[in-house]
């Protein structure tokens, strides 16, 4: 089994099938460090008897590409568990792990909260209007509005905290965009209309890619659902559709942060 770097950081164990695909995608080549027991030190893949795993170039290439200069991995990986190589950029998995619960569990309780606040506040004023309550209810329904307000700012924060940690669990195999990116591009007017794609759908698939590559057991995300969802989100721009598509695509991104959070603990976990 072997363990090789990306990114700064060490991944694997994996077998000579894994680095075979991943030198397929292009996720890693010839100048990539691998380390297996047995071995000295680090070692770029090219130089070693995985070199049989490298495509067959189609020319020959005008000059030989320079090496990069080595960074200072260690002379091998951990003996157990999963360790970065800088500590400071990447927290252990279980601290990780119960932070992305923490946040998941605070969303879905300022979620439900938010909602059932406004219901609550809607139902007063419907009684007020029927004259079945007195017009001193008018507090308890401004109370309930600003309070169910209040919670869904709140849990739409930590809506795009989460959206951030999953895309930064599958940094390792280049997806197509960076957590940052996901994230902040979203609040960019008229692009944002485009960027639900990736921001959300590509989140899906990349995920899908990255369990695919790496072994992670458990379900995988339903790309139909994400796409889906970023259909009705387009349909919910035009006026009196947006009735029927709002609710709609609001029950499906439910369904999806919880596919997506329990994706991203099973990866963390295989991380450990």
């Amino acid at each position: 089994m072997w363990f090789y770097a990306l990114r700064n950081q060490q991944q694997g164990p994996v077998n000579d099938d894994v680095l075979k695909t991943l030198l397929k995608d292009r996720t890693i080549d010839g100048s990539t460090l691998v380390w297996k027991e047995g071995m000295a030190q680090w070692t770029p893949l090219a130089q070693t008897e995985l070199s049989k795993l490298l495509p067959k170039p189609t020319k020959m290439p005008a000059a030989a590409p320079a090496m990069p200069v080595t960074p200072a991995f260690p002379q091998q990986p951990p003996a157990t568990g999963y360790q970065p190589y800088n500590a400071q950029l990447l927290k252990p998995a279980a601290i990780r792990s119960k932070e992305l619960n923490y946040t998941f569990n605070a969303w879905w309780i300022l979620l439900v909260s938010g909602v059932g606040a406004i219901l609550i506040g809607i139902l007063i004023s419907t009684l007020l209007l029927l004259g079945t309550t007195s017009s001193s209810t008018d507090f308890l329904v401004g109370l309930f509005s600003f309070l169910g307000v209040l919670a869904l700012i709140a849990a739409t924060v930590l809506q795009y905290i989460l959206i951030y940690r999953y895309w930064e669990t599958i940094q390792s195999i280049h997806p197509r965009t960076t957590p940052g990116k996901a994230v902040g591009y979203m609040f960019i007017p008229f692009f944002s209309i485009y960027w639900i794609w990736e921001a959300f759908h590509g989140l899906s698939k990349d995920m899908n890619t990255y369990m695919n590559v790496n072994n992670v057991p458990g379900e995988r995300i339903n790309e139909a659902l994400s796409l889906e969802y970023c259909i009705l989100l387009w349909c919910s721009i035009i006026p009196y559709v947006n009735f029927f598509t709002s609710p709609a695509a609001g029950i499906i991104f439910i369904i999806l942060q919880i596919k997506w959070k329990n994706a991203a603990a099973r990866i963390i976990t295989q991380q450990q």
